[in-house]
């Protein structure tokens, strides 16, 4: 593939900006990832914590944030961390009552 053909393709979206966003991504990550991060991607569900967190990272650092929103979204519940003494650790700010209603929490 020729940067040429890249840059047919990326205009073939026309207007449609969110596509030609997600197409740049395609291309850094098919282009720039490692073949461990590669091949993770189609295994996500199967891989350790730290193969994970390694997509995260490749995504975040070369500008991915869709990607990276969909293996968020995609992947809630690597993201759920129940730990009820973390909590129980917080130094409490002044206003932390404040800020939580301003979240509707």
């Amino acid at each position: 593939m020729t940067n040429k053909e890249l840059v047919d393709r990326w205009n073939g979206f026309g207007v449609h900006d969110f596509d030609k966003q997600l197409f740049q991504e395609y291309i850094t990550f098919c282009n720039y990832a490692p073949n461990e991060d590669f091949d993770n991607y189609f295994r996500v569900k199967e891989i350790s914590e730290s193969d994970f967190l390694s997509l995260v990272d490749f995504f975040y650092t070369n500008y991915c944030y869709n990607m990276l929103f969909r293996l968020f979204r995609d992947n809630r519940e690597r993201l759920i961390m129940l730990d009820v003494e973390s909590v129980k650790e917080i130094k409490i700010r002044e206003d932390l009552e404040e800020r939580m209603k301003r979240l509707s929490m």
